[in-house]
Formats: C-alpha cells, sequence, structure tokens
C-alpha cells in the first residue's frame, strides 16, 4: 500500500522511522490534523530529505487533491520554483496550509494500488470502458501503457470519447496544461494521466475555491531542528518528539520498512546510528567528526576515539533508556489485525468526495 516502497529501514533525525512519518503525513493531511501535517513534513524536510518531500507531496496531491483542485497544480509549481530559488523552508508549511483547506478524494490512490491482470489492453476499449465507468480497466491500461502510443495521444483520444457524450470540454487547453506538468514531472506521467482522466468522470463536481493561506515565518520555528546546548542529549527527544506517528492508528494500511527487520527494538537501541546515517543530517554529524558507515557490517566508524567521543557527547540519544511513551511514538507496536479489504477500508474511510471505485482483487 506504501506510495514509496520500502528498501530499507531509515531513522530520521529525531529517529522515527522515515516510511512511517511519510505514511504519517498523509493520514494527518487527510485528518485535516494541522500540527502534525507539519510536524511530519518538517522531519522529513528537516532530516534532508527536501527534494524528496516536494516529489512526495506531488504524488500525494496526484492520488487525493488535484481532480478537484486543479487551479492549484500552478499554484504548486511556483512556491516549489520559489522554493528552489530560496531554499527556504516556509514553502514546506504554505503547501501544508494550502491543502489542509481543500476537498480530495481516494480515486486515484485506489486505482494505483490495486491489483491488476497481467492482460495488455488497448486503447481501442476506452469508449466502451468510459461508457461503463470501468475505472479499473482504464487505470489498468493507463498504468501498465507499454505499446506505441504517447500518453498525449491517449488522453486526447479520452478526451475525444468524453466530448462524445458530455460536449465540449476544452481539450486543447487540457492538452497544453498535460504537456506543460508531465514536462516538469516526468516521472509521475503515467500517475498524471491517471489524475487527469479520473478528474473528467467528475467534471461537473464543485472544484476547490482559489483560496490561499499565507504563512509567517514565525509559525514555522517550532519544527526547526533543536541544537539547545543546554539539554541534555539523552532528555532531547522527549522534548522534541511531540507526536506518534500511529497516532492516528493507520500505519497498518501500509507496507513499511519495519517488515524487513527482525527485531525493531534491537536495531533502537542498539543500531540507530547506522540506520539514522542513511538520514542527511545524521551522516553530516557522523562526517563532521571524522566517522563513515560500514554497510556491510552494519557499523559506523569513527577514526578516533577523542571524536568519537565528542559525538557522543553531543548526540548519544540513549535510545535503550527511554521511556515506553517515547518509543511508542518512533516506533509504535501496531495492531495485527487488518481491514479484510484494506482498499475497500481506505475507500470508506476517505473517499467521501469520489467515486465508487470498483477494482480488481
Amino acid at each position: 500500500m506504501s506510495m514509496l516502497k520500502p528498501n530499507t529501514l531509515v531513522l530520521t533525525r529525531y529517529l522515527y522511522i522515515k516510511d512511517e512519518v511519510e505514511a504519517a503525513l498523509l493520514v494527518s493531511l487527510l485528518e485535516q490534523d494541522r500540527e502534525q501535517s507539519l510536524f511530519w513534513a518538517y522531519e522529513l524536510y528537516y532530516s534532508g530529505f527536501c527534494e524528496e518531500l516536494f516529489e512526495f507531496l506531488w504524488i500525494i496531491y496526484f492520488d487525493f487533491f488535484a481532480s478537484l483542485n486543479p487551479s492549484f497544480e500552478v499554484y504548486f509549481l511556483k512556491k516549489e520554483k520559489e522554493w528552489k530559488q530560496e531554499s527556504n523552508a516556509i514553502f514546506v508549511a504554505i503547501i501544508i496550509e494550502n491543502l489542509l483547506i481543500r476537498p480530495f478524494n481516494s480515486d486515484v490512490y485506489i486505482l494505483r494500488n490495486s491489483q491488476y491482470s497481467k492482460s495488455d489492453p488497448v486503447s481501442d476499449n476506452l469508449k466502451k470502458w468510459i461508457k461503463n465507468n470501468d475505472y479499473s480497466s482504464l487505470a489498468n491500461f493507463i498504468l501498465h501503457i507499454n505499446n506505441s502510443e504517447s500518453l498525449e495521444q491517449i488522453y486526447d483520444k479520452t478526451i475525444n470519447e468524453f466530448e462524445s457524450i458530455y460536449g465540449d470540454l476544452q481539450k486543447e487547453k487540457r492538452i497544453k496544461q498535460f504537456k506543460s506538468i508531465v514536462k516538469r514531472k516526468q516521472t509521475l506521467s503515467k500517475h498524471i494521466l491517471l489524475s487527469r482522466v479520473m478528474s473528467l468522470f467528475i467534471n461537473n463536481t464543485p472544484k476547490g475555491r482559489n483560496l490561499y493561506m499565507h504563512v509567517e515565518p514565525c509559525e514555522i520555528v517550532l519544527y526547526e531542528t533543536c541544537d539547545d546546548p543546554e539539554i541534555k542529549p539523552y532528555r532531547l527527544l522527549n522534548k522534541v518528539c511531540l507526536f506518534g506517528t500511529n497516532d492516528h492508528a493507520q500505519l497498518h494500511l501500509f507496507s513499511l520498512a519495519r517488515a524487513l527487520v527482525k527485531n525493531l527494538t534491537e536495531l533502537y537501541h542498539n543500531d540507530w546510528l547506522f540506520y539514522a546515517s542513511f538520514s542527511p543530517i545524521w551522516l553530516s554529524r557522523i562526517q563532521q567528526h571524522g566517522g563513515s558507515c560500514e554497510y556491510e557490517a552494519t557499523k559506523v566508524i569513527f577514526q578516533n576515539e577523542d571524536q568519537e567521543e565528542l559525538f557522543y557527547n553531543k548526540y548519544n540519544y540513549e535510545t535503550d533508556e527511554q521511556s515506553m511513551e517515547l518509543k511508542q511514538k518512533t516506533i509504535p507496536e501496531i495492531g495485527l489485525e487488518q481491514p479484510t479489504d484494506i482498499l475497500c477500508h481506505f475507500q470508506n474511510k476517505y473517499n467521501k468526495n469520489g467515486l465508487t471505485i470498483i477494482y480488481k482483487n
């Protein structure tokens, strides 16, 4: 179910599990939980995953927000460009705040995560799929295109079919906008096409307003990395870990990197620094103190004892001595019980503004 498939476990600046922070960010946005949405976004940002965070927010946008908020795309592109020019963390809050006030549905997310047959559908069936509201076949076709037709040609054909039913849909404008966004987000091209096609099914549904929230710099100070020398390292996590990744009790809906680990608690107690080294902030700290990672041995090695001592004087969080309350925030236990159909559960909870998606098992 994960939008970013896990391949290894990574710990963030405050020793949360990275893909669980991503899941918590998504769920917090869907729950319209402002404080947690901002907290999780900045946990990723200040861990050093800046570019990756913006790409993740684009995935969330196309999965949940694009069909009901098409005009937000231009705004998002503009703010992302400004962030690249200024490297100002405030643009993260600007995007988050403006997603929180917008309607969403989970149509595209559900279709992207459905299981499909390995058949090779052809675009000749577009008319039938559209007429029958066969979203699954459309999604299967779009997500597994491997013929010579370009995505633009397929989008053109699709609009033609919709126009034959619903009348003029400003095809030239839609194609131009599609080409523009795909040029900027090529790795998401099929995702974008699926989002565009699904939006045609709800073309007459009221869209989100062109209202944009303003953010003051003082509003994001709370999320900056705490490096107060007056706070003992072993006390830091209790001060800065404001929320738990499973506070909304939805982590069981996702495929997570913890499944790759035999003993998560032991890893957190004894090997946390190695897994934190996959976060840019921690790798930089290690290297500044003459350290390096031995990946085969899954250890961090320092050039000399003096450098190692300096490092741990600053950053020894003593994870094995932390309270159970703190660990339930950073490495929470996740209930074993799952809905018999995870996507149906997700649809029932988060798709009040969407279509009734019938997907293939």
